[in-house]
């Protein structure tokens, strides 16, 4: 997120709006869908979204979330979750694969 917000600030102290709206809509068109996180982590968008779900949840009882709270939210009355590419990079790359559940594994 950060060389993101380093565009944005350079954007708004250039004094020039049309800049600011031109790094805001750079910015936006780069937020990742949880469809296309999903298509990213070769799942299905309900697990993505189950994924968020259960992360508020493990994180309020001292576990790891299951994936990175959401850079954005959009809209106001049904918000949807949104992603920077950064972001969700980290955490695939932080991800312990199939068959990494201890608690389904023989003692």
């Amino acid at each position: 997120m950060h060389h993101y917000l380093a565009a944005l600030e350079a954007a708004a102290k250039s004094g020039s709006e049309e800049v600011l709206v031109l790094a805001v809509a750079q910015l936006l068109a780069s937020v990742l869908s949880t469809e296309a996180v999903a298509r990213r982590a070769g799942v299905q968008p309900d697990t993505i979204s189950s994924y968020l779900s259960r992360s508020a949840g493990r994180e309020r009882m001292g576990f790891p979330r299951y994936i990175p709270e959401p850079d954005i939210w959009l809209g106001e009355s049904r918000p949807v979750p949104g992603w920077l590419p950064a972001t969700i990079e980290r955490w695939l790359a932080s991800r312990p694969g199939a068959g990494a559940r201890r608690d389904l594994r023989d003692a």
